[in-house]
């Protein structure tokens, strides 16, 4: 009965992980009174460039299944981070899309209250705009080509 936080609210383990915990809703003999809400729904509005042209997932999911795995394995960037197509169309990919206890592939619609204490493993790709706060522990492994106009 351990809870975590997920999508701010407190939720027990066995309600984010149903697959794992054996907790799926099970099928019944009756269809339900309202539609039931899709899972892992594509980004309706999304378009990207396949063959000259710029196309939906939904539009993706015309094509011959060969095509549509090469394309869901590919990236694109989508509010402002590369990202694989079948995070981005998982229902034209196939692509389980069920919660887990790990990092997201796509950010957070809102930022987090707090910043992470730990960085991270891996250095950015892109340079910063400004000097770090504190100095690095360790010089780089590479020196730079040329001597810097700022002390």
């Amino acid at each position: 009965n351990k809870t975590y936080e997920y999508q701010n609210v407190e939720t027990l383990l066995k309600d984010i992980c149903k697959k794992t915990c054996d907790n799926c809703e099970k099928a019944t003999m009756f269809p339900s009174m309202s539609p039931t809400e899709e899972k892992c729904p594509d980004i309706a509005t999304f378009k990207f460039r396949f063959e000259g042209n710029r196309i939906t997932c939904e539009q993706l999911r015309e094509e011959k299944q060969g095509v549509i795995n090469k394309q869901c394995n590919r990236e694109f960037t989508y509010k402002t981070v590369l990202t694989p197509l079948k995070v981005i169309c998982p229902k034209t990919c196939g692509f389980d899309c069920e919660a887990t206890l790990g990092p997201s592939m796509m950010p957070s619609a809102s930022p987090s209250d707090a910043p992470s204490t730990i960085p991270s493993d891996v250095p950015s790709s892109l340079p910063t705009d400004a000097p770090s706060d504190v100095p690095s522990t360790m010089p780089s492994e590479v020196p730079s080509g040329l001597p810097s106009d700022a002390p």
